[in-house]
């Protein structure tokens, strides 16, 4: 089964999710901004990231600290955003697709099968 890379903060909505991608048959593996070295060089490759910028933090920042990442570079991402950063989605290329918080777990789930193929 796919491992999925979810990137976002500690209480935010895509930890949230988290239980559910792992009942659904996900590997997961989960962190903050912080993490994202760690995570993308010990934990290997991973198939998609879903990632939730903090409030204090541009979604368009955290989508270029992942593709710095070697190991993330080529990495699908979807993000999970708050309907004012729609704005953002703009300047925050990178993205193979994106949802609005709150988001509904089945469809999520769903999102990541079709960007998955």
């Amino acid at each position: 089964m796919e491992t999925l890379l979810l990137i976002g903060p500690e209480n935010g909505d895509l930890q949230k999710l988290r239980s559910l991608l792992l009942k659904r048959g996900f590997q997961v593996r989960a962190g903050q901004v912080g993490d994202l070295e760690r995570l993308c060089q010990k934990e290997g490759s991973f198939a998609l990231g879903l990632v939730e910028a903090p409030k204090s933090e541009r979604l368009q920042d955290l989508v270029q600290k992942v593709r710095r990442n070697s190991s993330c570079k080529e990495l699908p991402l979807i993000a999970l955003i708050r309907p004012e950063q729609l704005r953002e989605l703009g300047t925050a290329p990178g993205l193979e697709d994106f949802l609005i918080l709150p988001a509904e777990p089945e469809g999520v789930e769903a999102r990541i099968r079709f960007v998955l193929g």
